[in-house]
């Protein structure tokens, strides 16, 4: 059995970040806060470096690091592995994809940097745990340049699934997708209103986030994309109309019935022994015939 490797003191003026990430404010607060309160819970990783004027390379631990610095601690307990440069770099992409969504940007674009490095579908999903058919759309949307689509599966408005299919279509092709993707249950409300947005920005301004200005105007999205955005309102019109029904006839059912005790003499005699001498006058003119129910 292999020997746990201990941590030592290093210096952090002495660590190279090759895998550089920006991080929310708010959580490296609570990072600087937790360690400042109770102390490093888990050790940074880091290899021997070669190739930069440092002496380590940092694989995981960047947030721990620059906390320290933070709080004005020079030196931070790591544990040092024997790993090349481009493994460090490795491990560290690795690292990340575990702390963070499947869906988001960065995510997105480590999957690229591992493909630059010359790693397949197969190796990738073997190495983050993203399945094959995951990492195949989101290379179809890197490489076909879908930024726009991209950002979408990011904010979480448009599923990566549903983002694939639209692009590989262009004009009602699009739409068709759309619109399959709300016959699944893929998009519904507000996320169809603001996917058909995006697919027409799509249409009309190109590919890129970035507006382009040469763009030929399109035609908008088409009326059967817009059937399905209301068809849940339909739905429910449809579903008014039959209890509207099923309501009246249940009041001709009593007005019926309230025509037969009136022809009852025993019914009508009860009434007067209580004195009530007859029906209000409204709804006397309804049984009688003389108004609609």
């Amino acid at each position: 059995m292999r020997k746990p490797k201990t941590a030592q003191l290093i210096l952090v003026k002495n660590i190279n970040v090759i895998n550089p990430r920006k991080r929310d404010a708010v959580k490296f607060q609570e990072i600087v806060d937790s360690i400042s309160l109770i102390g490093l819970k888990r050790p940074i990783t880091v290899a021997a470096s070669k190739s930069t004027n440092k002496k380590y390379n940092l694989i995981c631990g960047q947030g721990r690091m620059e906390a320290f610095l933070q709080l004005g601690w020079y030196e931070i307990p790591a544990i040092i592995v024997d790993a090349s440069e481009e493994d460090c770099y490795l491990m560290s992409l690795v690292e990340n994809f575990a702390r963070r969504k499947p869906t988001s940007l960065e995510t997105f674009q480590d999957i690229e940097r591992l493909e630059t490095m010359g790693y397949d579908v197969v190796e990738i999903s073997k190495k983050t745990g993203l399945s094959k058919v995951y990492l195949r759309d989101v290379f179809n949307l890197i490489n076909n340049g879908e930024e726009r689509l991209l950002d979408a599966v990011e904010k979480g408005i448009i599923p990566i699934t549903v983002a694939a299919d639209i692009s590989k279509f262009q004009g009602k092709e699009m739409q068709d997708a759309l619109a399959r993707a709300y016959e699944n249950g893929d998009l519904r409300g507000k996320k169809l209103q603001k996917a058909m947005k995006i697919v027409n920005q799509r249409i009309t301004q190109g590919k890129s986030l970035k507006i382009n200005s040469n763009a030929k105007s399109s035609k908008k999205i088409n009326a059967r994309t817009i059937v399905d955005l209301y068809l849940n309102e339909v739905k429910h019109h449809k579903m008014t109309i039959l209890r509207a029904n099923q309501t009246e006839q249940r009041l001709l059912l009593i007005k019926n019935s309230m025509n037969k005790l009136r022809e009852d003499e025993n019914f009508m005699t009860l009434l007067r022994a209580e004195q009530i001498s007859d029906y209000p006058k409204y709804f006397n003119k309804k049984i009688e015939g003389r108004g609609e129910i």
